[in-house]
């Protein structure tokens, strides 16, 4: 059989090998409520395509069987013909070629038909349109859909020629009266057709029946199906045009319910001109448009969001303090030369790492100096059995060094560009009390002879001996010690050299008052000590969380321990400088995990600015090697406070200035000294403002006075950050790669950006800035 599959007014010609697949229509339904006027005429015969192999036939096509083949290769044939298989292989075929039926073909085709055959398939065509008809009402009852009758007009059609494209015969056409109005996608539209049976030659068959069809479309597609006959002299029967019509329809449903394998039978038609549709891509639009627009404001104005912070400074201003050229120092404790094998006095690395912080003091000191025993020409150093302080679990035992270990440590610090303090051991008494100075003279007298200059100072927190050694040291009885001491290296050559003490803790706490002792020690001596030093930590290292150092209140807590000590000192009646000569983030060693990494690194530098700001003359870190507090890692890598004190000494001179605010102890904060010398441009004097931000987002600050429109004003910034606090690494102004040393140990180039000063300046969340600002007029750098 051939067979026509048409739209509307489109019509499209389909081969039967092509199964109505690969059909097309534009024009669907366009004139809605048309009538068909009935045309009669003589319908000639139209042959099927000769079909070369029986496996690629269509399942209609049982015109071609031959009349030997028995009903039950028939029906195996049939089934085979309605697998997936057969079909996909169909589909395939008719995608690239379609061949055209002929009147040649169809004659010879046909004439080979049996009756057997026609007789069988009817019987099949009657078994389809039965089970259909019993679905009728079961279809019809679930669905809702709204369904305008179509009418089936019995017209004769001929041809005008057999090799025209458009082919005429007597046929069963199916012409649209209203279209079916879709309701939804995923039901199943219910048609009522009502059939006409067409005028036989005895002019008696005439009537209409009203079939319900149950069919799947999702679009609205009118087919209008047209048989073409051979060998029949009159038009078909109402029943038989029916049960064509059904068995053409029974085909498309199930080809259209086997998803995701043939392609839909007809391009969807989105209907642009829905009120609603055309609403939700108007809303949406306008809404994409709004979110530009409010990203494109934000955009350009994300720096207005940002908190400010205005500081001021006095361009006319005299220097506020100078402290020493040695401010920025660091210790190696003790505790170290216990066993002077393990410390890497002797590496260059080390010794690079150390030179990079010059000029500086290291203090050799702590706990273990009042343990420390001094046997010159001892080969192996001795120890007594192992003690354990009850304060930082330290070995507090008794050690010995000798006097090739003090050159060694002496050596190192000359080869650093660095100076040496010694502490004494003053738990070396008498039976009377008083203190036996027999070591402390071998010492002395060592160092003399093999030319060594050195600084010293005698004990380490007397104020706590009792918690440690279960030992007291009256403040009284220690300044005799230190007014002994003074005139022993007066009378030993070293009348130049500086003496400290008295090494006191826990300032500005309530219950046990370091500023009280150091009140009694300097009303007793007889100024012998250069300076007051004491040693201040915020945390302690056995319960610190990584939030304590970036908290307010540790900040805040330096502030008030400086001023209690000042006012002790001024009530002793003594005008003496201070110093912190051991200083960290958390006492017992550090905070495990926290003190060397780069969230210590705040704590360290806002310690650098406020002591210089208070006057304070040496800031002594502890410590360079060793703990968990170190600048440098046991295996020799520099940690970010280390990095943090070389910023230092590149960029901040010992001449400090004023940098006013409102809010001294803001989570920004600043400070503000001449310009190194190793950093000016030409030698023209600069003005180094450093600090940092502790806040959790970027902020702005701005210095009228010297961030204004000047052609000659610049300034270079340079940004210190890390991917996270805790981290052991450190990175410049937001560089993906963090600082490290050259391959030779040298420092690597640090590079900065330079900002317009027009602009307020921002500064990132958790970093720490340096800003050298050039071509600006400040006489207290200028002398």
């Amino acid at each position: 059989m051939g067979y026509y599959c048409a739209w509307g007014d489109a019509k499209m010609r389909c081969s039967s090998e092509e199964e109505g697949y690969e059909n097309r229509a534009t024009d669907i339904g366009e004139k809605r409520g048309g009538r068909a006027s009935n045309i009669h005429g003589e319908a000639p015969s139209i042959p099927t395509p000769p079909i070369s192999d029986d496996t690629d036939r269509q399942f209609w096509a049982e015109d071609e069987l031959s009349s030997s083949e028995s009903r039950q290769k028939l029906t195996a044939r049939r089934k085979r013909r309605h697998s997936v298989s057969y079909r996909n292989r169909t589909a395939n075929k008719s995608r690239s070629h379609a061949p055209r039926p002929s009147n040649s073909s169809s004659d010879s085709v046909n004439a080979e038909t049996s009756a057997k055959v026609r007789r069988i398939r009817r019987r099949w065509l009657n078994s389809k349109l039965e089970k259909l008809q019993s679905g009728k009402a079961s279809c019809t009852s679930t669905e809702e859909t709204a369904c305008t009758m179509n009418k089936v007009v019995s017209s004769d059609h001929q041809a005008a020629s057999t090799s025209s494209s458009r082919l005429e015969s007597r046929e069963s056409l199916l012409w649209q009266k209203n279209h079916c109005e879709r309701t939804d996608n995923t039901l199943r539209n219910v048609k009522k057709i009502p059939l006409a049976a067409l005028n036989g030659t005895d002019g008696s068959r005439k009537q209409e029946k009203e079939r319900s069809i149950v069919y799947a479309q999702k679009e609205r597609r009118i087919y209008v199906v047209r048989e073409h006959c051979d060998g029949r002299s009159g038009p078909p029967d109402s029943g038989y045009a029916l049960r064509i019509f059904l068995t053409t329809m029974s085909y498309f449903i199930n080809n259209d319910w086997t998803k995701g394998r043939y392609r839909e039978l007809n391009i969807s038609r989105v209907r642009c001109g829905d009120p609603a549709v055309r609403s939700v891509l108007c809303c949406t639009v306008l809404g994409l448009c709004s979110m530009l627009f409010i990203l494109s404001v934000w955009s350009s104005n994300i720096q207005v969001s940002l908190r400010s912070y205005v500081f001021h400074f006095d361009k006319q201003q005299p220097v506020l303090h100078i402290v020493s050229d040695k401010f920025l120092s660091f210790g190696l404790d003790t505790s170290l030369l216990r066993k002077m094998d393990d410390l890497p006095i002797g590496q260059q690395k080390f010794i690079n790492l150390a030179r990079h912080l010059s000029p500086a003091f290291v203090r050799v000191g702590g706990t273990s100096a009042d343990c420390l025993i001094f046997v010159q020409n001892q080969m192996e150093q001795n120890s007594s059995e192992k003690i354990l302080s009850p304060v930082d679990d330290q070995d507090i035992s008794n050690f010995t060094i000798s006097g090739a270990d003090l050159l060694a440590i002496y050596d190192f610090t000359v080869k650093s560009e660095l100076r040496m303090i010694f502490d004494l051991n003053v738990l070396l008494r008498n039976p009377d009390g008083s203190w036996n100075d027999n070591n402390a003279q071998e010492i002395i007298a060592f160092a003399k002879n093999q030319g060594m200059t050195l600084d010293w100072q005698l004990g380490n927190e007397p104020n706590s001996f009792k918690h440690v050694f279960d030992v007291t040291l009256p403040a009284t009885e220690l300044a005799k010690d230190y007014d002994h001491l003074r005139q022993l290296l007066n009378e030993a050559g070293y009348i130049d050299s500086i003496l400290v003490g008295p090494e006191v803790n826990h300032v500005g706490e309530s219950n046990d008052m370091g500023e009280l002792y150091v009140k009694a020690f300097l009303s007793s001596q007889k100024n012998t000590v250069n300076y007051v030093t004491w040693h201040q930590y915020y945390l302690n290292g056995r319960n610190a969380k990584v939030n304590d150092f970036v908290a307010l209140s540790t900040f805040n807590w330096l502030p008030v321990q400086i001023h209690s000590m000042k006012q002790f000192i001024i009530e002793s009646g003594k005008d003496v400088s201070m110093w912190l000569s051991e200083t960290s983030t958390a006492f017992g060693g550090g905070a495990p995990g926290l003190s060397d990494r780069f969230v210590a690194g705040f704590l360290w530098l806002d310690k650098l600015g406020y002591s210089a700001s208070a006057g304070l003359d040496v800031v002594t870190r502890q410590s360079l090697f060793g703990g968990n507090y170190a600048m440098v890692s046991p295996n020799l890598e520099p940690n970010p406070d280390w990095w943090i004190s070389v910023f230092y000494k590149q960029f901040v001179s010992e001449r400090v200035l004023k940098l006013s605010k409102s809010n001294n102890f803001s989570s920004v904060r600043l400070y503000a000294h001449c310009t190194s010398k190793n950093a000016l441009i030409s030698r023209v004097p600069a003005v180094t403002i450093y600090g940092m931000n502790i806040e959790k987002t970027a902020t702005h600050i701005h210095i009228p006075e010297l961030f204004v429109q000047n052609s000659k004003t610049t300034i270079l910034y340079y940004s210190l950050s890390a991917d996270h606090l805790q981290s052991s690494e450190i990175k410049l102004n937001g560089e993906t790669e963090a600082l490290k040393l050259q391959p030779n140990g040298d420092l690597p180039p640090f590079r900065p950006v330079i900002l317009d000063p027009t602009y307020p300046i921002v500064l990132p969340p958790y970093s720490i800035v340096f800003m050298i600002i050039h071509g600006i007029d400040v006489p207290a750098c200028s002398a």
